[in-house]
């Protein structure tokens, strides 16, 4: 067990969920401990926040700063610009997704594909 106590293991397995795996229980012990050594790591609360709003609004999209003057400052426009996926060149991309992968589902990488 990876978890102090059984009560510390069901509240480890309940965040896994709602965060990324649909069934946290066959994460390997060992793996679910590298990922709470190492949780919240490799991101930003602005790059959470990026995300959130992605999702939210279906579109993707720069990051919104938060107000139209602020946006206005960095983007010259009210509303963050979508990102143009046409001019991504030069280099290899690989999506990858999981059945019960809450975070790169089948439906997400279908969009993305297309």
């Amino acid at each position: 067990m990876i978890f102090s106590s059984k009560l510390g293991e069901i509240g480890g397995q309940t965040v896994l969920k709602k965060i990324s795996d649909a069934k946290p229980e066959l994460m390997s012990k060992k793996g679910a401990a590298n990922f709470w050594h190492f949780y919240p790591a490799g991101t930003s609360y602005n790059c959470i926040l990026h995300f959130t709003q992605l999702m939210k609004s279906k579109e993707f999209k720069r990051f919104d700063m938060g107000s139209e003057d602020l946006n206005l400052k960095r983007y010259g426009k009210v509303k963050p610009p979508l990102y143009n996926l046409d001019e991504i060149k030069g280099f290899n991309i690989s999506l990858i997704c999981g059945s019960g992968d809450l975070l790169a589902s089948p439906l997400d990488y279908n969009w993305l594909h297309t």
